[in-house]
């Protein structure tokens, strides 16, 4: 007998499955919820390419799981509430789809989801998933991921970081002292204005690298995070519009003795702080964003029982 569990720190629905294609499509899947006084869990034989398919109407009859179970509630150390999935099986199991015998001397391929807090609508997508083999006879793990989310919000963080926290706020902070290189220049033009303008087209370079990376490589779906989700994605499109603003003001950059150079010194100083403040502020939301996302807090574990199952 296969005893499995899977909890993640959501009030959403949970599911984990045997899996042949390392997602939630051609899966003997178990899903289920708490939602106030209401719990549910059930088993289903999802087909190929339909992951709709699954509503309280179709469940695997006769069920391939002996026992099924759906807890929910605040771990022992406090803390985000988990709902918890978990169910027993035969290693056979006729009336499963894609896991009908289960070998203990081979890896076996499972995968998981799990929706964003409130979301018990099995039709609703879910943004956390994953899958991962393990083998029942040495206890070896290995994860599989159909695409590794946790790996572009790294790369997405880290450009980000290096553009909002480091290039532009230096070649700011040049331009705010630039007494400290005096009068020296460089192919002719001032040396703080050459390394201000090459640190600041460098930042949004950056910027723009990042700022495109998670939509070319995450799927497209619901924004990750709820509502702090949201805002981060809001703040982000603000602030490349206000990136893009700058840059053009910087580039129509009046002469020092031209009679409006006193207006393009207002306009050019505070629509950098304030794109500044924005671009940090959803860099902080970010980074808490990804302290707190299911993709980094999925935990799964089996244990395989005594009954003999030949």
């Amino acid at each position: 007998m296969l005893h499995m569990a899977i909890q993640v720190p959501t009030t959403g629905y949970v599911g984990l499955g045997f899996s042949q294609s390392n997602k939630m499509f051609n899966t003997d899947a178990v899903l289920g919820y708490v939602s106030g006084m209401q719990a549910m869990v059930d088993n289903w034989n999802i087909p190929d390419g339909n992951y709709y398919y699954i509503n309280t109407g179709n469940m695997a009859r006769p069920a391939w799981t002996t026992a099924m179970a759906v807890v929910q509630g605040p771990p022992a150390g406090g803390g985000a509430t988990e709902t918890t999935v978990c169910f027993s099986r035969p290693l056979q199991a006729s009336s499963a789809s894609v896991s009908t015998v289960i070998s203990k001397s081979s890896a076996v391929t499972m995968s998981f989801a799990a929706a964003d807090n409130g979301v018990t609508d099995f039709s609703s997508p879910h943004l956390y998933r994953g899958s991962f083999s393990i083998n029942l006879a040495t206890g070896a793990v290995a994860i599989i991921d159909p695409f590794d989310r946790k790996s572009v919000m790294i790369v997405h963080g880290a450009l980000m970081a290096t553009a909002w926290m480091l290039l532009l706020p230096l070649g700011t902070l040049l331009a705010r002292h630039k007494w400290m290189l005096g009068e020296t220049k460089l192919f002719g033009q001032h040396l703080w204005f050459q390394l201000h303008l090459a640190l600041q087209l460098s930042g949004i370079a950056v910027f723009v690298v990042g700022f495109v990376w998670p939509h070319a490589y995450l799927p497209a779906g619901p924004t990750t995070g709820g509502q702090c989700g949201q805002a981060h994605s809001l703040l982000g499109h603000i602030v490349i519009g206000l990136a893009t603003a700058q840059v053009a003001v910087g580039f129509i950059r009046p002469a020092p003795d031209a009679k409006l150079r006193w207006l393009w010194n207002i306009v050019h100083h505070w629509l950098g702080r304030i794109t500044l403040v924005a671009a940090w502020t959803t860099t902080f939301i970010g980074i808490y964003i990804a302290h707190e996302s299911l993709a980094y807090q999925v935990r799964a574990g089996c244990r395989e029982g005594d009954q003999d199952d030949s």
